[in-house]
């Protein structure tokens, strides 16, 4: 259970100014278990809201919501959108009813990322190796396809993942946490913890 959740309601300039006094002297901050730190800084400032997207929230530590993105990786904006964050997300159990099937692991075309950080409350991994592409339009980060990386063996990347997406059996689910119902039987769950180092 998640105690003490709160949403900073503040101006950006506030809300940056928060951000800044967290960060520690390697621009992480810690979070429980988990590490925030923003990898590229937009031009100008700390970060940036994007279409309305980046929102600070606080409960037990610190996380980031990233538009609709709930979930926990590296998101690599388009060139023209000069901003990456390492984020973790809240824990399942803390997610809107409808975001608790979606998921988000790391890999893009054009900035290659493995998904080394098995930590996170709730995430798929491809059973194999795959590329992700994706595109980001309107405040939402969408999955778009994959196809096989024969360059990158044995290494996993990641996408948002939909319900939809798990329902055709391509992927093991781990989680941490609550499971949403929805999913129970449908591809291949694995319950219990996986690698935590």
């Amino acid at each position: 259970m998640v105690h003490n959740e709160v949403w900073i309601e503040k101006p950006f300039a506030a809300r940056r100014a928060m951000l800044q006094t967290m960060l520690g002297p390697d621009g992480t901050v810690a979070v429980d278990k988990y590490r925030l730190q923003i990898i590229q800084t937009y031009p100008g400032g700390m970060y940036r809201e994007l279409f309305g997207g980046l929102d600070l929230a606080v409960h037990d530590g610190v996380c980031f919501k990233l538009a609709s993105v709930y979930a926990g990786g590296v998101i690599k904006f388009k060139p023209q959108k000069l901003q990456s964050i390492d984020f973790r997300v809240r824990p399942v159990e803390a997610l809107p009813d409808r975001e608790k099937h979606s998921v988000l692991i790391v890999g893009t075309r054009d900035g290659l990322v493995p998904f080394e950080d098995k930590r996170v409350p709730f995430h798929a991994r491809f059973t194999k190796d795959c590329i992700a592409e994706y595109r980001y339009e309107a405040g939402q980060f969408e999955f778009v396809k994959l196809r096989p990386d024969k360059t990158k063996p044995n290494t996993e990347y990641v996408a948002k993942v939909t319900y939809a997406d798990m329902q055709r059996g391509n992927y093991e689910v781990y989680y941490h946490g609550l499971l949403d119902e929805k999913l129970q039987n449908k591809p291949k769950i694995v319950q219990g913890s996986i690698s935590q180092s």
